[in-house]
């Protein structure tokens, strides 16, 4: 394995440094269609292909290469986890829930929680949303939005007091946001109904 990968990028080595010289992004997008063009299962060509789409935000141009890549390395964690970053990004939830919930490739710490628990949510899966969001939550604490995600699904599945929790969770890290009061509110509302 090694050796195909050392033998991939001697030859984008040098290919980089032969001219026209212009934008790397380019040569190494060009390098890696003229290979794919001679073989089109060349998975260091599609590998590279595809994180190069990926950093750059081209996620419709990421989609084909890593479905290829997906469908050549069979339950690879690498390329499943990628591919499903894609298509969240590209608003493709039934096929994020479908490639994740595919196989027990997920770990606590993924951030492909996060894609999956708000794919859920947007499919209107809440409870199991709100569980997945849990688990995200439990292992990234400092960005406040997938606190707002599990207080929604939270709230959705009728789990009022865990939807506060999550919210007054959000506050704390982004204390500016007037509608996260809002929520916390709504929350303390169902709460004290549920207890009457």
């Amino acid at each position: 394995m090694w050796n195909g990968f050392a033998h991939f990028f001697l030859k984008l080595g040098v290919f980089l440094m032969l001219p026209p010289y212009g934008s790397l992004r380019l040569k190494v997008e060009q390098f890696c269609q003229r290979r794919l063009e001679m073989d089109h299962s060349d998975v260091s060509s599609l590998w590279l292909l595809s994180n190069l789409y990926v950093w750059r935000k081209e996620y419709s141009s990421a989609k084909g290469p890593l479905e290829r890549l997906v469908a050549e390395r069979k339950g690879q964690r690498g390329p499943l986890l990628l591919l499903s970053r894609v298509y969240f990004n590209l608003n493709d939830y039934d096929a994020v829930e479908r490639l994740l919930k595919s196989g027990e490739f997920l770990t606590p710490t993924d951030s492909e929680n996060y894609y999956l628990g708000v794919s859920l949510l947007e499919l209107g899966q809440f409870s199991e949303a709100a569980a997945l969001l849990a688990v995200y939550t439990n292992h990234h604490r400092k960005s406040w939005q997938p606190f707002v995600h599990l207080g929604y699904a939270s709230f959705k599945a009728g789990y009022y007091r865990q939807a506060m929790q999550a919210y007054k969770a959000a506050q704390r890290i982004n204390p500016s946001a007037r509608e996260i009061q809002d929520s916390i509110e709504l929350c303390r509302k169902k709460v004290v109904e549920a207890e009457s």
